[in-house]
C-alpha cells in the first residue's frame, strides 16, 4: 500500500483534496491529489496508459510518480506543474553567484526536455517559452508545463478578421515578431530570455507598450548584466543574436555551452534545491493559460448562417466567420480566429 506523510494542504477549495506530501522510501517531496467515486472507465484508462489522460482533463499534473486504487478511488502522487514560475524562484537565492549557478542548472534541465520532444517530432520548436510556461516543481527543480507543446498539423487557414496576442510579448524571438519562419534557434533566444529574468529580476526587453517591446526585441540589445561564471556573458550574448543563424542552432547547443561554463551545475543543483522547496509552499503559482485560445461564441449554431463549409458559419453579431471544433486539439491550428463553437454552445 502506498505510504504517505501528510505535510501540508495545497488546495484551498474544500471539494479538491491536493497535499505536499512524502513518500516512504524517497526524500523529495511530492504533491498527492485524491480522487473519489471516480469513473471505472477512467480508472481504466488512467492505468493502462497515463499520457493520453494527462493535459486534457488536467493540464496540471505534467507526470504520474505513483498511484493508489483503493475502490473507486484514486490517490495520485504527481508532478504539478502549478509551482512559481522559475525567475521568481531564483530570486529566493539572494547569493548571486549562487543563484547564477543553480539557474544555468534550471535551464540546461529544461533543454533536455525540449530535445525529448524533438526525439518524438523532429522538427519541433516550442514557441511559447515564457515565466508561466516555466514553473519550479516542489522539488525544486524548473519543469516545462504540461503538456510541453502542440504539434498542428497541416497548414493554417489565411482569413481576415480581429486577433489578439494570447502570451507574452518580452518573451518572444525577432523572428517570432516579423513573423518569419521558426527554428530551433527561436527557443534559444527564448530560453536567454528566462535565463537573464531569472539572474537580474527584471525582462530584458521588456517597455512601456506592446509595440515598444516589440520594437525592442527585433532591435535593441539587452541591458548589461554582471554575470561570474567564466565565459557566461559570450554565451548569452550570441543567444541574443538577432540572426537566428548566429545563435546557437539549437536548445542543447545552448546548453552545452552554459556546461562548459559552469560545469557543476546538476551537482550545485542539489545543494540549494532544499531552499527553494521550503519557500515553494507558499508561494504564488505561475499564472495558468487560458483554456481556450479564442473566445466562444455566444450564438447557438443554428443561429449562425451557412457559409458552404460544414464547419464553418458566420456571426453577423461579431462580423466573423464562426468554427466548429469537437476537441481541445482542433482548436489549436485556428491560431486567431475569435470566435469558436464546440459541445454545448447549442
Amino acid at each position: 500500500m502506498l505510504k504517505l506523510e501528510f505535510i501540508e494542504r495545497l488546495s484551498r477549495d474544500s471539494e479538491e483534496q491536493r497535499w505536499l506530501v512524502r513518500v516512504e522510501g524517497h526524500a523529495v517531496p511530492r504533491v498527492a491529489w485524491m480522487f473519489h467515486d471516480e469513473d471505472r472507465e477512467r480508472v481504466e484508462l488512467i492505468e493502462q496508459d497515463t499520457r493520453p489522460w494527462l493535459g486534457p482533463l488536467h493540464a496540471r499534473v505534467s507526470q504520474i510518480f505513483e498511484l493508489a486504487r483503493r475502490g473507486e478511488s484514486l490517490t495520485f502522487v504527481v508532478d504539478d506543474d502549478r509551482g512559481p514560475p522559475f525567475p521568481k524562484a531564483a530570486a529566493q537565492l539572494t547569493d548571486p553567484i549562487e543563484r547564477e549557478r543553480w539557474s544555468v542548472a534550471q535551464i540546461i534541465a529544461i533543454t533536455s526536455a525540449l530535445a525529448a520532444m524533438r526525439r518524438r517530432a523532429p522538427g519541433f520548436v516550442h514557441r511559447h517559452l515564457e515565466p508561466s510556461k516555466i514553473f519550479v516543481d516542489a522539488a525544486g527543480h524548473a519543469r516545462l508545463r504540461a503538456p510541453i507543446a502542440t504539434v498542428t498539423q497541416g497548414p493554417r487557414p489565411s482569413y481576415m478578421g480581429r486577433g489578439r496576442v494570447t502570451r507574452g510579448l518580452t518573451w518572444l524571438s525577432p523572428e517570432q515578431c516579423r513573423g518569419y519562419p521558426l527554428t530551433a534557434a527561436s527557443d534559444v533566444f527564448s530560453l536567454a530570455a528566462n535565463l537573464f529574468a531569472a539572474l537580474s529580476g527584471q525582462s530584458p526587453f521588456r517597455r512601456d507598450t506592446e509595440f515598444g517591446t516589440l520594437q525592442a526585441i527585433v532591435t535593441d540589445a539587452p541591458p548589461p548584466l554582471v554575470t561570474h561564471a567564466p565565459g557566461l556573458a559570450a554565451v548569452l550574448a550570441r543567444a541574443f543574436q538577432k540572426d537566428p543563424a548566429q545563435r546557437h542552432p539549437d536548445p542543447e547547443a545552448f546548453a552545452g555551452e552554459l556546461l562548459r561554463c559552469v560545469p557543476d551545475a546538476a551537482d550545485y543543483d542539489e545543494c540549494v534545491s532544499d531552499r527553494i522547496v521550503a519557500w515553494w509552499p507558499t508561494a504564488t503559482p505561475a499564472r495558468l493559460p487560458p483554456v481556450l485560445p479564442a473566445e466562444r461564441c455566444r450564438m447557438a449554431w443554428d443561429q449562425l448562417h451557412p457559409t458552404g463549409s460544414a464547419d464553418v458559419r458566420h456571426c453577423a453579431a461579431c462580423s466573423q466567420d464562426v468554427v466548429r471544433v469537437t476537441s481541445l486539439a482542433a482548436i489549436v491550428s485556428l491560431g486567431g480566429r475569435r470566435c469558436i463553437s464546440y459541445p454545448g454552445n447549442d
